[in-house]
């Protein structure tokens, strides 16, 4: 799945995605396709379960190219969002301008995703001058 399909489409194909069977029977019964809504509440569930059940959870390839490209997203959204907070904001902004190469790391997640980092970087830098923003990011960066 690419990252701008995420970013023009809310929805993700059910089928093609590991996870899906991992949603409550209900959910996986009603839906075709599996929001970005889904997607949170199964990481959200997955932060709450015991720790005897989560050591039986198998993360897989795709469950966690997912994570990266759902992490990618987000900090896209925050960061261009001017209703959230500027720390929030600025935490996004230091992520995203980091060199780090870990690997949940903004570069590595860009590469997953299917996108160039530098590229986006820099059109993400573009967004933040034309939304007159930047001052405010830099300022911790």
């Amino acid at each position: 799945m690419q990252f701008a399909l995420a970013l023009g489409d809310e929805s993700f194909d059910f089928n093609k995605l590991a996870v899906a069977s991992r949603l409550p029977r209900h959910r996986r019964v009603k839906a075709e396709k599996l929001t970005s809504s889904d997607i949170e509440q199964l990481y959200l569930n997955l932060l709450a379960m015991p720790d005897d059940q989560l050591e039986e959870f198998v993360w897989t390839d795709s469950d966690v190219d997912l994570l990266r490209e759902k992490l990618l997203f987000e900090a896209c959204h925050v960061l261009l969002d001017k209703r959230a907070a500027v720390a929030t904001r600025r935490d996004r902004w230091s992520w995203i301008m980091s060199e780090s190469s870990g690997p949940f790391s903004f570069l590595v997640c860009a590469y997953f995703a299917g996108v160039r980092g530098v590229e986006l970087r820099e059109s993400l830098t573009y967004l933040c001058r034309r939304e007159k923003v930047i001052d405010q990011l830099e300022s911790v960066a």
